[in-house]
C-alpha cells in the first residue's frame, strides 16, 4: 500500500519547472545517498562554468582530443557556501601546477575524506531533509554490524584450519555469523533516513523526472537557452543529460549563446565535453543512479542558478 501511494505520488508533478532551488550535489544526496559521504560533483561544476567562475580553454584540438584546460575567473563571487568551498577546493587542486580540466575532475572523487566532504555532508543534515537522530542510528548500527563480520572472518581462517585436521566444526557458527552480519549491514543500510520533509521533496523530484521523460519522448520539452542553463545540471544529476543532447542535436535546436562563447560549435562539440567530462567527474554507481553512466548530484536550500 505504501509503495503505492508512493508511486501515485510521483505522479502528481505536471511541470517542466524545477521543483526547488536545492544546490544540485545535494540533490544527488537525497535522491540516492543521504548516508554515504560520496558526492557527484558534475552538475555542481557545471554550474560553476555556467555562472561563469571557471572558463574552458576553447582550442579545438583540446575538444577532439577530449581533454581541457579551465582556468579561474577571479572577479566571480559565489552566491552559496557551496559554491564558495568548492572552488576553494577547486583552486587547491590546481594552485601548485596547472592541470587539465579532467585531470582535476578526477580528484574531486576524493572529496568526500577532506573538510569539503564533510561541510557537504553537515549541510545536509542541517538542511531538514534528513532525520539525524534516524542517520546517526543507521551508521552506528552499520558499525556495529561490520565490526562483527570483521571480527568473525578473523576467526574464520583458525576456525577452518582446525576442521581440516579434524578439530571440531567451529568454522560452521562463525560462517554463520559472518552471514548474518553481512544481512544486517544489507538491512541497517536501506533503512529509512529521509525526514517527513525530505521524503516528500525526493518524491517531487522524482516526479519530475519521470515527467521530464515522458514529455521528452513526445517531443514537448522547453528548449529556451535559459531553461537549459537552469535544468540542464539536474538532468546530470538524474543521469538523463545524454537524451535531451541528442533531442537537440536531432531536432536541430539552436546551440545557446552561451555555449558558443565557450567556444563549443554544436551540439555534438557540448555532447563531447559532456561525455569527456560529467563521466569523470561522476562518481561510481550503478545504472539506475549514474549520471552520464557513471553516477548521480545532492540538499539545503542553497542556489544552483
Amino acid at each position: 500500500i505504501v509503495k503505492t501511494v508512493r508511486k501515485n505520488k510521483l505522479n502528481q508533478y505536471y511541470s517542466l519547472d524545477i521543483p526547488g532551488d536545492i544546490h544540485p550535489v545535494l540533490l544527488w544526496k537525497l535522491i540516492f545517498s543521504p548516508v554515504s559521504k560520496s558526492y557527484n560533483f558534475g552538475g555542481s561544476v557545471l554550474n560553476l562554468i555556467w555562472k561563469g567562475a571557471l572558463l574552458i580553454d576553447g582550442k579545438t584540438s583540446a575538444i577532439l582530443s577530449k581533454d581541457y584546460d579551465w582556468h579561474f575567473n577571479e572577479s566571480f563571487v559565489p552566491d552559496n557556501e557551496i559554491d564558495r568551498k568548492l572552488l576553494e577546493e577547486l583552486h587547491k587542486l590546481t594552485e601548485k601546477k596547472y592541470k587539465p580540466l579532467i585531470a582535476t575532475a578526477k580528484q574531486l572523487l576524493s572529496l568526500n575524506k577532506n573538510p569539503l566532504g564533510k561541510q557537504l555532508h553537515a549541510s545536509f543534515l542541517e538542511s531538514g531533509l534528513c532525520d539525524e537522530a534516524k542517520t546517526k542510528k543507521m551508521v552506528r548500527n552499520v558499525t556495529l554490524s561490520t565490526v562483527v563480520m570483521v571480527f568473525s572472518i578473523i576467526l574464520f581462517v583458525p576456525a577452518f584450519i582446525a576442521w581440516n585436521i579434524g578439530i571440531g566444526y567451529a568454522f560452521i557458527p562463525v560462517m554463520v555469523i559472518i552471514v548474518f552480519s553481512f544481512i544486517l549491514i544489507f538491512i541497517f543500510g536501506t533503512q529509512e533516513y529521509l525526514s517527513v520533509e525530505g521524503e516528500s521533496e525526493k518524491r517531487t523530484w522524482l516526479g519530475f523526472k519521470k515527467f521530464y521523460l515522458e514529455n521528452l519522448k513526445t517531443k514537448n520539452v522547453i528548449t529556451d537557452a535559459d531553461y537549459i542553463k537552469k535544468v540542464f545540471p539536474y538532468l546530470i544529476i538524474f543521469g538523463i543529460e545524454k537524451k535531451f543532447l541528442k533531442y537537440c542535436e536531432t531536432n536541430n535546436i539552436a546551440l545557446p549563446d552561451y555555449m558558443q562563447e565557450l567556444n563549443f560549435n554544436s551540439w555534438h562539440d557540448f555532447s563531447s565535453f559532456n561525455a569527456a567530462f560529467i563521466a569523470v567527474i561522476a562518481t561510481s554507481g550503478s545504472g539506475a543512479t549514474g549520471a552520464g553512466g557513471a553516477g548521480a548530484a545532492g540538499g539545503g536550500s542553497a542556489g544552483a542558478s
